[in-house]
């Protein structure tokens, strides 16, 4: 991008060296021809000159001597070179100077086009290492970013390994409760016996708290094993990240756990 700009530059400048060079021409050919008019104007004012002084003279020679009439006209034939040589050094020397001029200003003003033309050029380097800056520091900031989702996606992951692991292990209990309580059924205890009450409401407490984790988890991540025997996880799309930045990694599991329950709560009633 920027050599482009520098050629594009570079063109710029090129295309008004080449219009300043033919204005220039233009000017120099007007003056030669301004001189050519003036030199043809006075040219034809010396041979007017020249031919009321040979008239002049004509009729004098009726009134004068050969002799006489010979000295007047080379008198006149000197005078009329003389003027001649006088203006065609005067249009050399005007000649010359207008060149000097034309010299001097195409040298100013290449001299401006280049200091124009570096000042252009720094002002472009500085606004694409600016450029360059900005996109090195948005790079920067989005990798941290995705370093900080990255780390909250995993320890989600490792909390909800956690969650799982207790469901499971509760399941392995119920499933190991209800096949008591079809022994129970099969053979009813006496209403003496203590211990059947006390693992009815033990397994009434563990089935509520089964029930208010699996009603804590509805509809906010669906859980699915890859291939490659990893665990891919997809949150529902207004879960905010501010959310997910209050997670504390260093805490209790049964701080984290209750956490996760209520964050899972707040999500599935769309408070998050």
């Amino acid at each position: 991008m920027e050599q482009e700009q520098r050629e594009f530059l570079a063109r710029e400048r090129l295309d008004a060296l080449e219009r300043e060079r033919l204005r220039e021409q233009r000017d120099l050919d007007a003056r030669r021809q301004i001189q050519e008019l003036t030199d043809r104007l006075v040219h034809a004012e010396v041979a007017r000159r020249d031919a009321e002084r040979r008239m002049k003279d004509a009729e004098a020679c009726k009134t004068h001597d050969p002799t006489e009439t010979q000295g007047v006209t080379q008198s006149v034939m000197e005078a009329v070179r003389l003027e001649r040589e006088r203006l065609d050094a005067n249009y050399a020397e005007r000649w010359q100077q207008r060149e000097a001029e034309a010299d001097a200003e195409r040298a100013r003003w290449a001299s401006e086009v280049h200091t124009s033309w570096k000042e252009q050029m720094s002002t472009m380097e500085q606004k694409v290492q600016e450029l360059e800056a900005e996109r090195e520091r948005e790079r920067e900031s989005s990798q941290n970013i995705q370093r900080f989702h990255a780390g909250q996606v995993r320890d989600l992951r490792a909390t909800l390994a956690q969650v799982q692991g207790r469901r499971s292990k509760r399941s392995v209990s119920k499933k190991h409760r209800q096949d008591k309580k079809k022994r129970r059924d099969v053979n009813p205890p006496s209403d003496s016996d203590p211990s059947s009450d006390s693992s009815d409401d033990d397994s009434s407490s563990e089935s509520s708290e089964d029930s208010s984790d699996e009603d804590a988890g509805v509809n906010l991540t669906t859980a699915f094993a890859t291939q490659a025997g990893t665990t891919l996880l997809t949150f529902r799309p207004y879960i905010n990240s501010n959310t997910l930045g209050e997670f504390d990694t260093k805490a209790s599991l049964r701080e984290r756990v209750h956490w996760w329950e209520r964050f899972t709560n707040m999500a599935a009633q769309g408070v998050t």
